[in-house]
């Protein structure tokens, strides 16, 4: 019963602290343009300060909502007995544990895939459309979505399999096995995101020699980040946002813009 009520408030206490965590981000944001300070004056109009607080707080208030359906739905599906009848019924039918359990997670995942699904679509084709930022097809928007639970079925399915298997052959000690296994998990994910995961949603090019390539060159070394490659990609084609990140791990780094 303490394990239960440990759950359910630490769920509700992460919900609570991730909103007002945004509350007061976006009323730190109000009063620096309200009094902007002279520096951002010379970098931003007001007009544009504006339009970047609606902005923040529209998709705020989506985040919001987000989050308190979320929440209604697993306290509802606790506390309605579903997840028990869900849990006997995979049970009941499957006659390995291990498929059962994974079957169970499943179901779940894709009720609350299903929801954050909703949120995306508003966001990408209402909120992003609006200020300007979305230039998404449906055609990619679809095959974006495809990829993605492809991915979470071949990886995220290996992964919850190996975590029950553990859990059912080692009762005392599975999670000593799950916490070495999923910190593997991590790094190898990090390791083959740059080669095989990002390819899949974006086409890759190499920077060719030039002022921007030196550039960005010099400040690798100055910060001592080694970097194997710099490339461009075509998320233009989904969003104007503009977006620079580094990723990859030993002698796999590198910068994408």
């Amino acid at each position: 019963m303490i394990f239960h009520l440990i759950f359910i408030c630490g769920m509700i206490f992460e919900t609570f602290l991730e909103i007002i965590t945004k509350i007061l981000n976006i009323s730190f944001l109000k009063n620096n343009i309200n009094n902007p300070k002279r520096e951002l004056k010379k970098v931003f109009n007001l007009n544009f300060l504006k339009n970047t607080h609606h902005y923040i707080k529209t998709k705020y208030l989506l985040s919001y909502i987000s989050s308190f359906i979320s929440l209604f739905i697993m306290l509802f599906l606790i506390y309605s007995g579903l997840f028990i009848k869900m849990s006997l019924y995979f049970n009941a039918r499957i006659s390995s544990p291990l498929l059962a359990h994974l079957a169970f997670i499943g179901s779940i995942s894709f009720i609350f895939y299903i929801i954050s699904l909703c949120f995306n679509i508003i966001d990408t084709f209402l909120i992003e459309k609006k200020f300007g930022f979305s230039t998404i097809t449906i055609k990619i928007f679809i095959m974006d979505n495809i990829k993605i639970l492809l991915l979470f079925l071949i990886l995220g399915g290996t992964l919850l399999f190996l975590i029950f298997a553990f859990i059912l052959k080692f009762q005392n000690s599975w999670w000593i096995f799950v916490w070495v296994l999923y910190t593997f998990f991590s790094l190898f994910i990090i390791k083959i995101y740059p080669t095989f995961i990002a390819p899949l949603f974006n086409k890759f090019e190499t920077i060719k020699k030039g002022k921007l390539k030196e550039k960005i060159m010099s400040m690798a070394k100055k910060a001592n980040f080694s970097v194997s490659r710099i490339l461009k990609n075509d998320a233009s084609k989904s969003s104007k946002h503009n977006n620079a990140y580094f990723t990859g791990m030993v002698k796999n780094k590198q910068i994408v813009l």
